[in-house]
């Protein structure tokens, strides 16, 4: 938001935004995410809302309960910037869900000295995880993908 652009009224949702987050922790907020894995409001959002998609008919039912009790002063589109997931094209919807991460500090050494002994086909293969391992700090190892897509396991023997 600024004098230039946007409405003018800020929200936060520290359940659904990094920058929401960070500003939530900072100010004692509750981490709320009322939104399942498949983009469907969970019973947090309330018994009417509860199973209705967020990106679908779910924010017009929010909208017209709004209007029901007289609690929306106006409602119109206002056009703006929005994620889209570049694999489907979909809009994404942030949550703040339970990760993990590994450190890259512990074997950052380690793998910078292993890249040099790998054969990379193409070539730009060995420039990009170099880029990547080098300047990484921690890696979240559990991101929500399609089932299938392998995630990487590291074993300290």
């Amino acid at each position: 938001i600024t004098t230039e652009s946007g409405t003018g009224l800020v929200h936060t949702a520290p359940g659904h935004g990094q920058e929401d987050y960070l500003t939530g922790l900072k100010h004692g907020l509750e981490l709320l995410s009322p939104v399942d894995d498949v983009g469907k409001f969970t019973i947090e959002a309330g018994e009417k809302f509860a199973g209705l998609s967020v990106l679908e008919e779910g924010n017009q039912a929010i909208v017209d309960a709004l209007m029901e009790t007289g609690s929306l002063l106006k409602a119109e589109d206002y056009g703006h910037k929005y994620p889209y997931d570049w694999r489907t094209k979909k809009p994404t919807i942030f949550r703040a869900t339970d990760q993990w991460f590994a450190s890259v500090e512990g074997f950052r050494d380690n793998v910078m000295k292993a890249i040099d002994t790998v054969q990379w086909v193409p070539d730009i293969g060995k420039n990009r995880i170099t880029s990547f391992v080098s300047s990484r700090g921690d890696w979240c190892i559990s991101r929500q993908r399609s089932w299938g897509v392998p995630i990487p396991v590291f074993y300290d023997r």
